[in-house]
């Protein structure tokens, strides 16, 4: 059974990074964001630095720190607020994050693709006169503006500005950390009634091959309920061993490239605090069905399920892939959700098949339609009885 993030939504836990978000950033910090940013473009004539330079042997040069222009009140709403440099680039992304976590790596994914300043004096980055355009300008902003939130060492303290995005990834989930162990303990009596129903709902007795057949989880989420005990592995780290990752997927990220250590990989690998992780992938000649739920299927972590399905040769074997959904968008009908569930089943099992390499590559070109013939992809809308 493989577990997503809309496995602890649909039990209950505001788990999403909107949920998070919106603890973090309130009104007012949001407002003094965008405000300080207004000033910065109003004043784009002149030149910024993160840090005041002084002795110019030019005596017409000039440079101006961000409290030169602003309220100190501004400033500090941001500072109070104990953000990261991510939380400040995901406010420049917009006012309204995306409930789904994939859509939070794919932001991360993104602003890691732009051309970052890289040397030694990345803590002297600066804006002069005539470089306000393109989306470097906004990545300069960002480190001016954590120059003056951050204390002490934080920013100027780091060897260049990925290690200092590296760093700051790290407080980021420290304190979903935090926010995830409040939100569990709020939400532990319901959270205990549904997740046992909702996994034995999954393993429908529609399927007599579930019924008393053992089974295994493999949860991209951070929470481990004790109805998993010894059946479980947290691929990105667990709350309770406070190890949790957030990352990009490997794919199409170079190892010797500056972002290769953000991927969910390079940070796994490089992990001190390691989950206790109870099970793997194993079991190649009894495995009878493959289960999804609540995951969004995207290419974020299309590593994790190339190696499922070329570790089960699902083109060869007999083993189905169930695809499950609640009703969990009211705005949306159960007809709309199951096409959409529909639609991203198929855009993995078709994205999976063109990594099949050339000698195989009419397997791959025909490998939907292969699963669909023998009976062995389905999509369903589950309806668990809470």
């Amino acid at each position: 059974v493989i577990i997503g993030n809309g496995f602890d939504l649909e039990c209950g836990l505001k788990s999403s990074y909107s949920d998070f978000f919106n603890t973090r950033i309130s009104k007012q910090v949001m407002e003094s964001f965008y405000e300080i940013y207004k000033q910065f473009v109003l004043n784009k004539d002149e030149d910024f630095y993160s840090i005041y330079f002084a002795g110019s042997d030019d005596p017409n040069y000039s440079v101006f720190t961000l409290r030169d222009y602003l309220m100190d009140d501004q400033i500090d709403v941001l500072v109070e607020a104990n953000l990261t440099i991510w939380d400040l680039i995901f406010l420049f992304i917009g006012k309204s994050p995306d409930l789904n976590w994939h859509n939070f790596e794919e932001n991360i994914r993104l602003f890691l693709s732009h051309d970052i300043y890289e040397g030694t004096n990345y803590s002297h980055i600066g804006l002069s006169k005539g470089e306000w355009e393109g989306e470097s300008s906004r990545i300069r902003f960002l480190c001016i503006l954590s120059h003056e939130l951050f204390a002490g060492t934080r920013y100027i303290g780091t060897k260049d500005i990925y290690d200092f995005l590296y760093r700051e990834l790290s407080i980021f989930e420290e304190s979903f950390v935090e926010y995830m162990i409040t939100e569990v303990t709020k939400k532990k009596n319901i959270y205990d009634l549904k997740v046992n129903t909702l996994l034995q709902t999954i393993l429908d007795p529609l399927y007599p091959e579930t019924n008393g057949c053992e089974f295994s989880v493999i949860s991209f989420n951070y929470t481990r309920h004790l109805c998993m005990r010894g059946k479980i592995t947290n691929i990105h780290g667990t709350l309770m061993d406070r190890n949790i990752i957030f990352g990009i997927d490997q794919k199409d990220v170079k190892s010797e490239s500056a972002e290769y250590r953000f991927t969910k990989t390079f940070r796994k690998l490089t992990q001190v605090k390691r989950s206790q992780d109870a099970v793997t992938i194993s079991g190649k000649d009894n495995l009878r069905n493959i289960f999804f739920y609540g995951h969004s299927l995207s290419e974020l972590d299309y590593s994790y399920f190339q190696s499922i399905f070329d570790y089960y040769d699902i083109y060869h074997s007999e083993i189905k892939l169930v695809f499950c959904c609640t009703h969990f968008d009211s705005s949306k009908t159960e007809e709309e959700i199951l096409q959409d569930q529909t639609i991203a089943a198929s855009q993995l099992i078709e994205s999976y098949g063109r990594t099949m390499g050339k000698e195989r590559e009419h397997h791959g070109k025909n490998l939907l339609h292969k699963l669909m013939l023998e009976g062995r992809v389905d999509v369903r809308i589950i309806r668990p009885l809470y």
